[in-house]
């Protein structure tokens, strides 16, 4: 007996939910008309229900009910909204829409009819698709085009200081005080780099490529995962920072090697990808503040 009654009401419950699903049509109004040029399609709705209306659809159908538009929602309301109007209680509505791209001799003068389904429940919102996959773009991706060149500047460097060891350690001993100063560090770790008292080496492959680096992929990351534009200070300010103590420490390096009448063509290389990296940085900024 438990099981019946159990049944029974389940059967109940699915026939008052078509029925009120279906209720909507007994309180819908509504007629439509085309402009003079076939160009346009216009709606009046009008509901006599105490309970607000979907529109959830709008057909124009040919004489022999074949379809040439169907209409499901409209911008209007939102790009979620997944209906074409909504009518508040004893409400009315209107929508116009566009049939200049259907066969004129198909539209109006009896030739075609108009349908609509309706719905007392709010239909649930359209899927939209995750706008988030443009931000591929993200700057650090930007550097991947300087891998290739960064790395036999590397392995050129490399090379430089096997050949080179022995006059590097006389050009040491030789070195005039008047340049001590470019290299001499002091207590402030950050002034030392900023000013370009580190080594060219050291600033450009421990500071400018693999701490910039780090410092600048956590930042994007962050601000991807948090959608917070504020993690573009740290971003900004470690590029700034290591590109401008990097470039000084190039110019005290060139100094160096004019006087000890040695090539200082890597100077220039640093310079080469800092410029790069500044500009790759100002145009993915402007980039995300576009976005």
């Amino acid at each position: 007996m438990k099981k019946i009654l159990i049944t029974l009401l389940f059967l109940v419950n699915i026939i008052s939910n078509g029925s009120a699903e279906e209720s909507c049509y007994d309180y819908l109004e509504f007629e439509w008309s085309v402009n003079s040029s076939k160009t346009k399609a216009t709606f009046e709705v009008k509901t006599t229900s105490p309970k607000p209306m979907y529109i959830t659809q709008i057909k124009i159908l040919t004489k022999s009910g074949g379809t040439m538009k169907t209409i499901t929602r409209n911008s209007n309301y939102g790009s979620s909204a997944n209906y074409v109007m909504y009518l508040g209680a004893y409400g009315k509505s209107s929508y116009s829409t566009s049939v200049s791209s259907l066969n004129p001799d198909l539209i109006g003068g009896g030739n075609s009819s108009a349908t609509m389904y309706c719905s007392f429940l709010k239909p649930k919102p359209r899927e939209r698709q995750n706008l988030n996959f443009k931000k591929e773009k993200s700057w650090f991706k930007w550097q991947y085009i300087f891998l290739v060149p960064l790395a036999f500047v590397f392995f050129g460097w490399v090379l430089e200081q096997f050949k080179g060891s022995e006059t590097n350690k006389k050009s040491k001993r030789l070195r005039p005080k008047q340049y001590s100063n470019y290299t001499t560090n002091t207590e402030n770790f950050f002034e030392d780099v900023w000013e370009g008292r580190k080594p060219l080496g050291e600033s450009f492959w421990l500071y400018f490529v693999l701490v910039n680096f780090i410092i600048s992929f956590v930042s994007a990351f962050l601000m991807e995962y948090f959608d917070n534009k504020i993690f573009l200070l740290p971003l900004i300010g470690s590029n700034i920072w290591v590109g401008v103590g990097t470039w000084k420490s190039s110019d005290n390096y060139q100094k160096k090697k004019i006087q000890q009448k040695q090539g200082y063509g890597w100077a220039y290389t640093a310079k080469v990808f800092i410029a790069l990296n500044f500009l790759a940085l100002l145009g993915n900024v402007i980039d995300i503040f576009n976005a």
